[in-house]
């Protein structure tokens, strides 16, 4: 059997990985690490001390300057020989024309790892250039040896819409470390901790929406929370219930606009974030538009946490992942959102399928992806 060195190319910051796109790179390389040789060329916004993999450097220009990557390849050539490389993945197409150079001059396989349809955020954003870079990462995508995608949904559009060669193609989806749902008591403590930490009462229900807050899609999803949905659980008179938004980047318009509501909480960036995901009773989803996996969907779905979220929330997710757990409503359907929230039901002793733990455990995904990089 072939044995396997992974170089892995990431052009922005990772470690430490806070938010959703950093913790899919992290966990990515740190499980593969423990199945087969990992060194890890990174961005150099990554301190060496902060990566926990025994080999790692970072002196790459950040993507935005990645042209001025240019000057590293025969550094980067040396460290394929160094290190014995025989895999080369690039996480998302940005470098992928660097990955492309080096597999040529290298003779390794190239394999880009999509977090999603880079070129379809950036429509979703109006970026003027969007069609140019929809080009660009369909050539990448169509010039590698293999393509890792985070959703079935991502790769098909792929494979229907660039011709993406199928046998080319597989799914390396985000990641979780837990193996088993959160007991009772540990779920009890965080609803507590909440409680005192933000003057919530037991009454209360507690719906938590999370992310990083100035990309496209959460920004959205703050503006139908406060537009859409708090003025529909207003005209129920009874319901008592507070909306937790975490994460970091918000800007200063939107936190003096959420200052405004009596039933609104923003904790900003908070450090475990599992804390809130136990101690809430619902995880919300308002967005219907993104590619890629919502990787604070899939947390929350591992801390058993019940899940309310439109259809286009739930992209790279089986029934059999989520069962009970989730309630799905058609996207923009504000008032089936608001009346899922209001009828949500009461604390239940059903938990995360086991299913979900045995698809979604980094081990299980890396381990599937090695089997990939095996044949090529």
């Amino acid at each position: 059997m072939q044995t396997i060195s992974v170089l892995g190319i990431i052009s922005y910051k990772v470690w430490p990985a806070q938010m959703g796109g950093q913790k899919c790179a992290a966990g990515f390389y740190e499980y593969l690490s423990k199945q087969c040789a990992v060194t890890v060329l990174v961005s150099r916004e990554n301190q060496q001390k902060d990566i926990p993999l025994q080999h790692a450097e970072s002196f790459l220009f950040n993507h935005w300057w990645g042209p001025l990557n240019i000057i590293w390849v025969p550094a980067i050539l040396m460290l394929i020989k160094k290190r014995k490389i025989t895999h080369i993945i690039i996480e998302h197409s940005y470098l992928g024309w660097l990955g492309w150079l080096l597999s040529k001059l290298s003779g390794r396989p190239l394999i880009v790892r999509s977090h999603n349809i880079e070129s379809q955020r950036l429509r979703d954003r109006a970026d003027v250039w969007w069609g140019l870079y929809a080009w660009y990462e369909r050539w990448v995508l169509r010039h590698v040896a293999h393509n890792f995608f985070v959703t079935e949904e991502d790769m098909q559009w792929a494979i229907a819409k660039w011709k993406i060669k199928a046998e080319k193609a597989s799914i390396a989806s985000f990641g979780v470390t837990l193996q088993q749902p959160p007991s009772g008591d540990e779920k009890h403590g965080c609803r507590k901790f909440l409680e005192t930490a933000h003057e919530i009462t037991p009454e209360e229900k507690v719906f938590l929406f999370n992310g990083t807050l100035d990309y496209l899609p959460n920004v959205d999803a703050i503006r139908i929370i406060i537009s859409e949905l708090v003025p529909r659980l207003s005209k129920y008179q009874n319901f008592q219930y507070c909306i937790l938004i975490c994460g970091n980047r918000l800007s200063e318009p939107w936190q003096r606009v959420l200052d405004e509501y009596e039933n609104v909480v923003y904790a900003g960036f908070v450090d475990d974030i599992d804390i809130y995901y136990e101690g809430a009773d619902c995880f919300i989803v308002p967005s219907s538009f993104g590619t890629g996996i919502k990787t604070k969907l899939i947390e929350a779905l591992a801390n058993n946490q019940m899940i309310i979220s439109t259809h286009n929330g739930i992209k790279g997710l089986k029934t059999e992942h989520y069962l009970h757990k989730l309630i799905a409503v058609p996207d923009y359907d504000w008032d089936a959102f608001a009346e899922a929230m209001v009828n949500l039901p009461e604390k239940s002793l059903l938990k995360t399928p086991e299913t979900f733990y045995q698809t979604f455990h980094w081990e299980r995904i890396t381990r599937n992806a090695l089997a990939q990089l095996v044949q090529l």
